[in-house]
């Protein structure tokens, strides 16, 4: 859903913003439109020149200043939105992994795109590993992943995150050895 307010002048917005680390910033902004993305809506604003989405649960407080602009006269809220989100999409960090992964959890696997995207799988010799490729956003999480499916899933590429997630398994382990 898009909110995109005429061309024309329009007044300026104040906003006491919350960063992703918990730091508070005030910021002077343009505003051009409200966008909803699910149940989260953003405010699709100029900041020194440059077009910003602030998610609105983090705005604090905004105030509407008495200083004006000059909306930008071919700005399009919809096409902006669109190729924000591919280049956010595109810009996310990738960790890949080489696995095999056990016939028994494939559909699971699959299931769980929230969380890893399956680049790829195939089953060339219909045996009960099938080989894939993983991608996560980074070297944690997919070592927490591949350990929840416990014998389900083996890493082959990169070869030390074998290790890591050996050394996590290992620290459960002693973790309820010590109670």
């Amino acid at each position: 859903m898009l909110c995109n307010k005429p061309f024309g002048i329009v007044k300026k917005l104040k906003i006491h913003y919350e960063q992703q680390g918990g730091e508070q910033k005030e910021r002077l902004v343009e505003p051009l439109g409200l966008v909803a993305k699910g149940n989260k809506w953003y405010l699709v604003a100029l900041k020194n020149g440059e077009l910003r989405n602030y998610r609105v649960s983090r705005i604090h407080s905004a105030k509407v200043e008495s200083e004006t602009f000059r909306r930008p006269l071919h700005f399009n809220l919809a096409t902006y939105w669109e190729q924000s989100k591919a280049e956010f999409v595109q810009n996310l960090p990738k960790y890949d992994v080489q696995v095999e992964i056990h016939t028994k959890i494939i559909k699971r696997i699959n299931f769980t795109d929230k969380f890893v995207k399956v680049i790829k799988t195939e089953n060339p010799n219909g045996g009960k590993w099938i080989p894939a490729t993983l991608r996560f956003n980074d070297k944690q999480e997919a070592i927490e992943f591949i350990l929840g499916f416990a014998n389900k899933i083996k890493v082959v590429s990169p070869k030390y995150l074998q290790d890591k997630v050996v050394a996590l398994a290992m620290s459960v382990i002693d973790f309820y050895n010590d109670e």
